[in-house]
């Protein structure tokens, strides 16, 4: 289910007074969003970080890590995008200071729910984890195993 952007006053520059696109991202810039995120979530409807957690589907230590000036690990994509809409924030200012433009696609339909817990543990992996090429090319190799044993036979439905 998407939730709707609630009007969060996170956001104290609109995204285009935070300059031009940037080569790296600016970290310090990013952890002062996300504290204010947090201090909103917090102040409006009493969320700790492990509700935080939950309701955007971010790991803790990922939320702590992104709300630290010091880190130097920028966070994904799809990860800052999947935060921001699962808590109703907009994402813009976030893209901003990271240096991102806007998603040029619509965001994909939502997923069935998994209910097993291995495969939760891989989406999250494959959604919070910058994979290395190896990696895509190993799960890719995977993938087209399962669809060519599995993806061709008839379902229930269609007999």
């Amino acid at each position: 289910m998407r939730r709707s952007t609630y009007d969060c006053p996170v956001s104290r520059t609109p995204a285009a007074e935070n300059g031009p696109v940037r080569d790296q991202p600016d970290l310090a810039a990013f952890a002062n969003w996300v504290s204010r995120v947090l201090d909103y979530l917090k102040e409006e409807r009493g969320w700790s970080v492990r509700r935080v957690a939950r309701e955007s589907g971010t790991p803790r230590s990922a939320i702590y890590r992104w709300a630290d000036p010091k880190n130097d690990a920028p966070p994904t994509r799809r990860a800052v995008e999947r935060f921001a809409e699962n808590v109703g924030v907009a994402h813009d200012e976030p893209f901003a200071i990271l240096g991102w433009s806007k998603p040029a696609t619509p965001p994909p339909a939502p997923m069935t729910k998994v209910e097993n817990p291995r495969l939760v543990e891989i989406q999250r992996i494959l959604d919070d984890h910058e994979l290395s090429r190896d990696d895509v090319l190993m799960i890719e190799s995977l993938l087209k195993t399962i669809e060519d044993r599995y993806g061709n036979r008839p379902t229930g439905h269609d007999q």
